[in-house]
């Protein structure tokens, strides 16, 4: 059988107070499609992609419509939970903000 799932580019980024995951996810055409996951430390996106492709040749034309699916995850270095995750989409990219408000630095003695 025949796997349609697909590992969209990302890109990874990181500030003081933030980290932000930007996902391309092409022919994908609204916030409907995409499903965020939040398991402790591991974003999981789940997107529907899909597109028509139209065709002609002599007298001859016709329509097929193709889907996958995109799967990503995302382990991050601290636990979060919903309250500290962002997402918007637009013009086929996910954004996805992750604040590191409740992360704390601790210094360690070493004796």
């Amino acid at each position: 059988m025949w796997d349609n799932r697909i590992e969209p580019l990302s890109d990874i980024r990181e500030t003081n107070d933030r980290i932000m995951i930007s996902v391309d996810l092409p022919f994908v055409n609204s916030k409907d499609q995409i499903e965020i996951y939040v398991y402790g430390d591991l974003i999981e996106i789940v997107a529907n992609a899909s597109r028509s492709i139209k065709w002609r040749k002599g007298i001859s034309a016709g329509e097929a419509f193709e889907t996958s699916q995109y799967e990503k995850r995302v382990r991050l270095p601290f636990t979060v939970t919903e309250d500290d995750i962002k997402a918007t989409f637009k013009n086929g990219i996910l954004l996805i903000t992750v604040d590191k408000k409740n992360v704390k630095k601790i210094k360690i003695n070493v004796y």
